[in-house]
This record gives C-alpha cells, sequence and structure tokens, in this order.
C-alpha cells in the first residue's frame, strides 16, 4: 500500500523517541519552501503567474512571522489559483507548503489529507521534488505520533524520490531525516551510513550550513550510541561550519551535544562539558530556547554533580522537574508514551529524588526528604495518567469522536507552545487539562 493511499494516523505504538533536538529541527526545516523559482510559471500568462507568485510570497512572509494559520490560507489560495487554471504542479507546490502549515499547527490529520491530495497531483506532474518533499513531510508526522516504523518506511520513499530531484538539499535533508529515524529505532549501521551519505552530498554539492547539519546529527547520535571518538569528530566538524557561516540556531545544538558527550567521558572533560552547555544556554537561539528544556537542564546538573558541587546540582535537577512538569501539561499522548521519553523523564526525576533523599539524611533536612518523596510519586502519577489518556486514545481512535477531540487538544497544543504571553500560555494549558 503507498504511504498516503489512507489519511487516517497511525496508530501510537511504543516506539523509541527520536532525538529532542532532531524534531526541533525537523520542525525549523519542515520542508520551509517549494523552489523559490518555479519553471511552471512559464507556462502561464504573466497575470496567473505573477498572483501565484505573490500568494506564495506573501505566504512565507506570515509564515516568517509565525502565523501559520494566515499562511495557511494564503498558500491554500494559490493552490486554488493553480487548480483554477489547470497547472497540477504549481497546485501540488503550494499544497506542499500547506501541509508545512498544518504540520507547525499540529493539525496531523488535515496534514496528511493535504498531502495526499497533492501528491496525486505530483504523480501527474511527474515532479519528483514535490513527492519526495511531501513524503517528508509524512515521515516527519509519522514521528511525532510515535510511530517510528511508519515514519521510516515513508522516509526511504522520499529519499528515493529526491536522489533524483535536482534538489540537492531536499536530498539531503531526507538523507538526515532517514538516518535519525533509523538511529531511532537502534539500525546502527543504517543510520551511519545516511548520515554519513549526507555529509558527502553536501561536501561535493559545496553546501557547507547543510553539512553542518548532517555533521551534528551524526555525532549526537554516535554520542548516545558510545561511539565517542567519532562523534567528537563530527561535532567538532560542525561547530567550526556553523561558526564560519555565523548559524546561532545550529551552533546551540552542536554545544548542547559536545556538553553530552563531554559529559560520558567523565573526569577531567567534566569541565570542558560544563562550559559547553553554558554556551548552548547564553546562544542566541529561539529554537534552543523553546526546546524541550527540561533535558539540557538535567544535563548540566548531572554535570554539576560529577564536579562534586551538590547544591547546585540539586538546584539545576529541580530546574528540570519543573520543566518536564510543564511540559507534561501541554504534550501530546504519544509524546509522553515513547519508550526513550519514559526513561529520559524517569532520569530527571529521579536524579532530582536521589541527590535530594541523600542530601536530606546528611543535614538532617525534612523538608527535603518530602519534597524528594512528593517528586517521585508526582512522577508516578504523571506517568500513570499519560499510560491511561494512552489507551483511552487508542480506544477512541476508530470513535467519530476521535478526530474533533485529537483536533481541540491539537489546537490548545499549537497555541501554548506558539505564545509568547505567559498568561496566555496559563489559558491555553488550562484547555488541556
Amino acid at each position: 500500500m503507498s504511504f498516503l493511499e489512507t489519511a487516517l494516523p497511525p496508530a501510537r505504538g511504543k516506539c523509541p523517541r527520536i532525538g529532542r533536538w532532531t524534531l526541533l529541527v525537523v520542525l525549523r526545516l519542515l520542508c520551509s519552501g517549494y523552489p523559490e523559482t518555479l519553471a511552471d510559471f512559464q507556462a502561464q500568462a504573466p497575470v496567473i503567474a505573477t498572483r501565484y507568485q505573490q500568494l506564495l510570497d506573501d505566504g512565507r512572509k506570515v509564515r516568517q512571522a509565525g502565523d501559520f494559520a494566515k499562511a495557511e490560507h494564503l498558500f491554500q489560495l494559490a493552490a486554488d489559483e493553480a487548480r483554477r487554471v489547470g497547472n497540477a504542479g504549481q497546485q501540488a507546490g503550494a499544497l506542499l507548503l500547506v501541509t508545512g502549515c498544518q504540520i507547525r499547527r499540529f493539525q496531523y490529520g488535515a496534514a496528511l489529507n493535504t498531502a495526499a491530495a497533492a501528491r496525486e497531483l505530483a504523480l501527474r506532474a511527474s515532479d519528483n521534488t514535490i513527492l519526495g518533499a511531501l513524503a517528508t513531510n509524512v515521515s516527519n508526522i509519522y514521528v511525532q505520533l510515535g510511530d517510528t516504523a511508519s515514519a521510516a518506511r515513508v522516509a526511504g520513499e522520499a529519499v528515493e524520490y529526491l536522489r533524483r530531484s535536482p534538489r540537492r538539499d531536499y536530498f539531503i535533508r531526507s538523507l538526515i531525516n532517514y538516518g535519525d529515524i533509523q538511529f531511532g529505532l537502534s539500525h546502527y549501521t543504517e543510520g551511519k551510513n545516511l548520515l554519513s551519505q549526507a555529509i558527502e552530498v553536501a561536501k561535493s554539492n559545496a553546501a557547507p550550513q547543510m553539512e553542518a547539519l548532517a555533521s551534528d546529527h551524526l555525532g549526537s547520535s554516535l554520542t548516545l550510541h558510545g561511539a565517542l571518538p567519532e562523534a567528537q569528530s563530527a561535532l567538532i566538524n560542525a561547530v567550526n561550519l556553523y561558526k564560519a557561516h555565523q548559524d546561532n540556531e545550529g551552533l546551540a545544538g552542536s554545544y548542547e551535544h559536545l556538553a553530552e558527550l563531554e559529559w560520558r567521558k567523565g573526569g577531567s572533560s567534566l569541565r570542558s562539558a560544563l562550559n559547553y552547555i553554558d554556551l548552548a544556554f547564553a546562544s542566541k537561539s529561539s529554537i534552543f530556547k523553546t526546546a524541550l528544556q527540561y533535558y539540557p537542564i538535567h544535563i548540566r546538573g548531572q554535570i554539576l554533580l560529577g564536579l562534586g558541587e551538590k547544591d547546585q546540582a540539586l538546584a539545576e535537577f529541580r530546574r528540570a522537574v519543573d520543566a518536564a512538569d510543564t511540559w507534561r501539561q501541554s504534550a501530546l499522548p504519544g509524546d509522553t508514551t515513547n519508550t526513550q521519553t519514559v526513561v529520559q523523564l524517569e532520569s530527571v526525576y529521579h536524579d532530582f529524588a536521589q541527590l535530594g533523599a541523600e542530601l536530606s539524611l546528611e543535614r538532617d533536612d525534612h523538608a527535603l526528604a518530602r519534597e524528594s518523596f512528593e517528586v517521585l510519586a508526582r512522577n508516578r502519577a504523571a506517568s500513570l495518567r499519560e499510560q491511561l489518556a494512552r489507551s483511552f486514545g487508542d480506544k477512541l481512535l476508530n470513535s467519530p469522536e476521535y478526530f474533533g477531540l485529537l483536533h481541540d487538544l491539537e489546537t490548545a497544543q499549537a497555541a501554548a507552545t506558539l505564545s509568547q504571553d505567559p498568561a496566555q500560555i496559563d489559558a491555553n494549558r488550562t484547555k488541556l487539562t
């Protein structure tokens, strides 16, 4: 069966969670645009081409400003214009941009429907670029829903389409996406080969920032699999390339990954680890600052504990617990029950409770002992709620109420994620409870 013959969301199985930074970069790169220069314009009257292009340009501007709903509307108008004049390629290109906006707004069901329609048009136009970009978007939907097996299957299709596309940047992104997913499935050799291929394609096409992105992903994945010397080489390469192009967004992620690598080495490397994580927090990266903060905060706490700074480590562990609590209030059920996420959350709560209990005994601090116990109880209660929510969601999957409920949840989560107003964030979180 073709990956878009059905527009229903996949089952939320217990699949390994793709790395935190990977998902944030995926959102950053989500098929950030159909090619800016459209050869199809030449086949249309100038006024038609001008209106279509103007709608795309306006959509990109408001998308850049973070208004994904308005951007989606403008891209849909562009698709309607292309349909009116019978240009399947232009229509598919505009719908590709629609899917990206829908994904950014967590409207996964709508995005799958749009992608299905766009795919039929792209097949008629024999456009491998759009077909590959659509497959990448669909793969990312599956990643975010926790169905990593389906994500891998569709990511493989994206690679094959884009291998035949002139857009080498899209091809490199598809290799990175597929490599990340293979690593997430513990397919070490396949993941390493795909990311190494992405680096080589970037080099051969003189695309240093794409090379940096692929090197960063390879280094992060190798770190998690314990191949530290190879990981360090890849991450240092990424840092050097990001610095050369003053890319603060990418640099922050590489600093975080180097911090984790140095922490895993331990001993005299811990000072270097602390320096790297502090550089990440001090960066101007908007992606890093809006990512799942509990993870880098927890890493910083572990580094400080390794350095013997127990009070500072406890403070960081407490911050990590608070950040995890906050994230869990607005996370989708599939996000919180993925295997690797569960392991990370357990570590966040356990490390605070363990260090808190140890210090409470040393200092006869009954308040700290109670807090440590309460943190463990809070995690267990949250885990139970999340498992029940997922079980309930599975039962609802085939019910007529499911999609309406999912849409309400995703809309509220998108508002909570994208809002910068603290009062509005609290109001949005209330909708999720």
